[in-house]
């Protein structure tokens, strides 16, 4: 029902590219096709999501959005999220019993932010975004509220977080800690994001009815 593919830095020119690519581990999902299935995912890759691809490079089969709705209007740039759009998306329909493959054979070329003041505001958006995520799967029940309480303290806190923070291992503790800021507001972000979200369906459900 959907299918992502590799994406691959298009240029590695500044500093702050190569810690994107190298140092946080850029976009790609490597050069090997994989096929998940539910039965066959284990739940911390379920809930962490960046294992099925990323939103730069996705298809999706037309009727899935009947099977399963649409993206989420409170994720994503745009809105007070940030991001976590794709996440959710990819999330929702292997828990709904869809096939996902990812093929490396299908490339995009990504240019990554050049300067550390962008790429520490993307890292920053990619805490804040991946919380709301969290939140919207408690939201919608795609998994058990233990299992994502335990993936949250677990791996998204003391592994993620934690771990890097104590042996950066040559990353940039300020983007570490740039992220895990972004995390914290996350809660804020997703009260903010429903705000706007339900603010934009009301706009819309008007002007469908006074044309």
């Amino acid at each position: 029902m959907a299918v992502t593919g590799l994406v691959a830095p298009a240029e590695l020119e500044t500093a702050p590219q190569h810690v994107f690519e190298f140092g946080y581990g850029g976009m790609g999902k490597g050069l090997k096709r994989r096929i998940f299935r539910i039965d066959e995912v284990p739940l911390r890759d379920l809930l962490w999501a960046h294992v099925f691809g990323v939103g730069a490079n996705m298809a999706f089969r037309r009727t899935l959005f009947d099977a399963i709705g649409t993206f989420d209007v409170a994720l994503d740039v745009g809105t007070p999220s940030g991001s976590g759009g794709d996440l959710d998306m990819l999330h929702r329909l292997v828990c709904k019993g869809h096939t996902l493959v990812y093929e490396p054979a299908a490339i995009v070329w990504h240019i990554h932010r050049r300067s550390a003041s962008v790429l520490r505001r993307q890292l920053y958006d990619n805490g804040r975004g991946f919380g709301s995520y969290l939140l919207t799967c408690l939201r919608n029940r795609t998994v058990s509220r233990l299992s994502l309480l335990r993936f949250a303290a677990k791996d998204w806190l003391r592994w993620w977080f934690l771990r890097r923070l104590c042996r950066p291992r040559g990353f940039p503790r300020h983007l570490i800690l740039a992220e895990f800021f972004g995390a914290l507001r996350s809660p804020i972000a997703y009260w903010a994001a429903q705000v706007h979200a339900r603010r934009i369906a009301n706009t819309f459900s008007r002007t469908i009815k006074n044309p």
